[in-house]
């Protein structure tokens, strides 16, 4: 059984409005859906990590054998690779920004993808906090050598429009 995009969209919004505070709860129900696969279960966890900074998407897949071990990644089989990083791709789609970052460690694999400035919203507000003003990183001034109106002192002119340029990424600190 695979997750249909129906249960991801439902997945997303539920991980949305209950970002993971703390990295023990990140396995808990709602976070994580155990699919059968053949004799084994692919584990999949789905989360918006409180904790990391910057704040992003988690998808993380890993392979649990008959015996209920989850299997180390370095014994799964090519095809099972590609599968839960396929899963994992699947979890994902149409939520936070496109660039994403690969996962890996012993037994599990997956995707980070930042949030967006809409979502970071809706967590702020889920945990009952402001949503943070944007911060300032620079300045954009336009000129008009042309226009003599402008001109201050000999060749330096005052800006007829100033943008400026804000940082999109979410911070939160706990």
């Amino acid at each position: 059984m695979m997750l249909t995009s129906e249960q991801i969209r439902q997945r997303q919004r539920w991980v949305l409005t209950h970002p993971c505070r703390r990295v023990e709860d990140c396995g808990m129900l709602g976070y994580r859906i155990d699919l059968p696969a053949g004799g084994e279960t692919i584990a999949t966890i789905l989360t918006i990590d409180l904790f990391s900074s910057p704040v992003a998407w988690h998808s993380t897949t890993a392979l649990i054998g008959q015996d209920g071990v989850t299997l180390p990644v370095t014994v799964w089989q090519a095809n099972d690779r590609t599968a839960l990083l396929r899963i994992a791709e699947q979890m994902l789609e149409g939520v936070g920004q496109l660039i994403c970052r690969h996962e890996e460690d012993q037994l599990s694999i997956g995707i980070a993808r930042l949030v967006t400035t809409t979502e970071a919203e809706i967590i702020f507000r889920a945990i009952g906090l402001c949503p943070p003003k944007p911060r300032a990183i620079g300045e954009i001034a336009v000129y008009d050598f042309a226009d003599r109106r402008t001109e201050a002192d000999w060749n330096t002119f005052l800006p007829q429009e100033r943008r400026i340029v804000y940082d999109n990424l979410p911070q939160i600190s706990n």
